[in-house]
């Protein structure tokens, strides 16, 4: 067996798609070549990725900056022939997830160098994707943990843009996992106390699953009440009595705006929000889909009707949800939309269409024309911070962290935490709908915004 099958035999243990790739990629590997020390090293693009006299001195002035800095976990941009990631794992940094943008060099390198001792430690990854990157960091990366990112000169000279892409990937999947820790801290306590103050509605009002496969075929359009819903919420109402819409409570008012009232209206806050309701006539057209954990005042309102949603991340929600005759725990991302979305694979509905789906700050705005917050307005300032002004209960200045997503157009848009984590949530989502081979089909007709893989 050549070092080329030895290396992708132990590959496929931890990533098989990435050695199918390189199996069937019609590609010209890399040529690697040998320095005055016997060392090897390879030129791509007119540059030469190792020192030409010692790559493994070069090697080991890096990781020595690298250990300075005690990271828990490595993500380097670029495998190299594997200098950098073996002097770290021979100190005891053994913790490492290595991105390789370049299938030519991943090739070459995997041909001419024995990697099978690295490959093979536990939690050392080779990719070569951002999307590949950010489902690790996601999946192994704890929150606490620290994470350094980590590129060479002749990595982030050659692919700039990938490099741009690969950063903000895994600062968005971090940010993710430190966000649950946040909303379990933050709001755990709150969701029980709200979990026993809706006890006497779960007698009222039935579970969602009752609807289970009552609308088998019928497009499901989900509303976000991101700004670039006006563009398209008026094509609803020409298409109003052979679609299903569900809507997330911010974009409750900006659809009635444009005539459309939508079938269910989805809330899991745990605050009361009487602003989001119209206390008239829409209200009561319309059934409202809530939480077992929403506020309880969510529950007294007067509206069209009422169902209810159980989450499986409340184990106090799953171990007693039978006695309200719910046996569905809709996968949650984080916000109203993702769990519509499976909602409405539970409902039998298909295709899924997504409208006002922005995550990200557009035109200046934070949301839809006539929502609660149509007036806030967005300014970046020069630290990179988000300033927030206007209406919807944000103070003089309200400062948020600034992050960026790909938009729709391929340049980045900037975003915030929480829709990072909704946007994280949702491509991770696709991704295992692909794979899993359903025929469900689901469009992201977003008209502004990040761009959904």
């Amino acid at each position: 067996m050549d070092i080329f099958e030895k290396n992708l035999e132990v590959l496929a243990l931890k990533e098989p798609k990435l050695v199918e790739r390189l199996r069937s990629a019609d590609i010209e590997p890399v040529n690697i070549e040998t320095t005055k020390t016997g060392d090897l090293t390879f030129c791509f693009g007119g540059r030469y990725f190792h020192s030409r006299y010692d790559p493994a001195r070069e090697a080991s002035l890096q990781a020595d900056e690298i250990l300075s800095r005690e990271p828990d976990w490595v993500v380097l941009f670029g495998l190299g022939c594997g200098y950098l990631p073996a002097r770290l794992a021979e100190c005891g940094k053994v913790r490492q997830i290595i991105h390789e943008p370049s299938l030519e060099i991943l090739k070459g390198v995997l041909s001419c160098v024995d990697l099978t001792s690295l490959l093979r430690k536990p939690d050392i990854y080779v990719v070569a994707g951002p999307g590949a990157v950010a489902g690790l960091v996601r999946g192994v990366v704890d929150g606490m943990d620290g994470i350094l990112a980590y590129q060479t000169p002749p990595y982030s000279q050659s692919f700039p843009d990938q490099l741009a892409e690969h950063t903000q990937k895994v600062k968005n999947a971090h940010t993710t996992n430190k966000a649950g820790i946040s909303t379990e801290v933050t709001s755990s306590l709150k969701w029980v106390d709200n979990y026993f103050a809706n006890i006497k509605s779960f007698f009222k009002y039935p579970p969602v699953d009752t609807l289970r496969g009552r609308f088998g075929g019928v497009p499901l359009v989900i509303a976000g009440a991101g700004p670039s819903l006006s563009r398209n919420a008026h094509v609803l109402k020409e298409f109003r009595d052979r679609i299903f819409v569900i809507a997330a409570i911010t974009a409750f008012k900006p659809l009635l705006k444009h005539g459309v009232v939508p079938d269910l209206v989805i809330a899991a806050e745990k605050k009361d929000l009487p602003e989001f309701f119209t206390n008239g006539q829409d209200d009561l057209k319309t059934r409202f889909l809530l939480a077992e954990v929403t506020n309880d005042k969510m529950f007294e309102r007067e509206t069209g009707g009422k169902f209810v949603y159980y989450n499986p991340y409340s184990s106090l929600s799953v171990e007693q949800a039978r006695f309200w005759g719910a046996g569905f725990f809709p996968a949650n991302g984080g916000s109203v939309t993702t769990v519509a979305l499976d909602i409405g694979r539970m409902l039998g509905c298909s295709p899924v269409i997504f409208i006002g789906q922005d995550l990200a700050y557009g035109d200046g705005k934070t949301h839809a024309d006539e929502s609660f917050y149509q007036d806030t307005r967005v300014t970046i300032d020069p630290d990179k911070k988000i300033i927030l002004e206007g209406n919807g209960g944000q103070s003089a200045g309200d400062v948020k962290e600034l992050h960026w997503l790909k938009g729709l157009d391929g340049k980045p848009i900037p975003s915030r935490y929480d829709w990072v984590t909704f946007h994280q949530w949702f491509e991770k989502e696709m991704a295992n709908i692909k794979a899993s081979g359903s025929e469900l089909k689901v469009i992201n007709a977003t008209e502004g915004g990040a761009f959904i893989e």
